[in-house]
């Protein structure tokens, strides 16, 4: 991918709001979501879908679609219009993906800041949010992850603050726990239970970069147990404490 070849047009806020739900519509831009809380549900033609917190999905350019939420589980999202004049095939050809390990998130929630407060001193730092954006998103939907994989880690995504036990997850791909954990470990390299940790520090990280909330609230809605536990998981997995990043202002 060449960066060069795309033009971001705007990033947006949607707060959420029960009531919210938008017509069949179209634009000339491209547009990726990345889904912050709460459920987004889509209708494109006449298949019907539906993303949580930690998924992306995304609409290329003239495609007709219908957006609505949950009234019991408000969608929050950024959305981010882009124009593309490179090689459209490098796009994924599936709407809805898994931000595995954060990063989209993240950059987004960045890029999202840097146009609202105008605070960087590079002129270019901007469109090095975007790019860097992109590739991560490309890069994602590049990969070869097996689907069963993706919707576990939704799974987990979705009730990061609950506990969560194997037979759940075997449960979502249709297995016996005993063959799921196998095949799991297979595909990943590591066992689900491992694979749930990894998701909740990359969450409870985000939360720490992009808020000011204190750890130990942190810890609960990550599903951390308490601001000892996850500092020390947090050391063990990022070798740095979580009172070393740079934290925003109250």
């Amino acid at each position: 991918m060449n960066p060069s070849s795309a033009r971001l047009h705007h990033i947006g806020h949607l707060k959420p709001d029960a009531s919210w739900h938008r017509v069949p519509h179209t634009h000339d831009h491209h547009e990726l979501i990345v889904i912050l809380a709460g459920r987004l549900h889509v209708e494109i033609g006449k298949r019907s879908h539906v993303a949580g917190p930690g998924e992306l999905f995304w609409y290329p350019a003239r495609l007709r679609h219908k957006e609505w939420t949950e009234a019991k589980s408000p969608v929050e999202l950024l959305f981010i219009a882009f124009s593309w004049s490179g090689r459209a095939d490098v796009f994924p050809r599936h709407h809805q993906m898994t931000d595995i390990r954060g990063r989209v998130g993240l950059l987004a929630r960045w890029l999202f800041e840097d146009r609202i407060e105008k605070t960087s001193s590079l002129p270019d730092a901007t469109e090095g949010f975007f790019h860097a954006l992109l590739v991560e998103w490309l890069r994602l939907a590049s990969g070869n992850t097996d689907p069963r994989v993706l919707r576990v880690r939704a799974y987990m995504r979705q009730h990061l603050a609950e506990q969560v036990t194997l037979d759940q997850l075997a449960s979502c791909v249709g297995l016996s726990k005993f063959h799921f954990v196998r095949q799991y470990r297979l595909l990943t390299r590591c066992s689900p239970m491992e694979d749930l940790r990894h998701l909740r520090l990359l969450a409870a990280r985000d939360l720490l970069l992009t808020t000011a909330l204190p750890i130990k609230e942190i810890a609960p809605r990550t599903g951390l147990g308490d601001a000892y536990h996850l500092s020390r998981l947090f050391k063990q997995h990022f070798q740095t404490s979580p009172g070393s990043l740079p934290r925003p202002a109250l």
